[in-house]
């Protein structure tokens, strides 16, 4: 019984870390698809301002 209650503890610690890895991972994304359509947006404003 000792050794069920182990595993489910390791499997418990197991999952909570690939849960807060996936949790990062998606607010990375989040930040660095930001940035990518900030920056898109930005150059497509400068070309329309250069060619007026």
């Amino acid at each position: 019984m000792k050794l069920f209650f182990t595993f489910l503890q390791v499997s418990q610690l197991i999952f909570l870390v690939l849960l807060i890895v996936y949790a990062s991972f998606l607010i990375v994304s989040l930040v660095i698809g930001g940035v990518h359509l900030y920056e898109k947006r930005k150059s497509k404003a400068n070309l329309a301002v250069c060619s007026d």
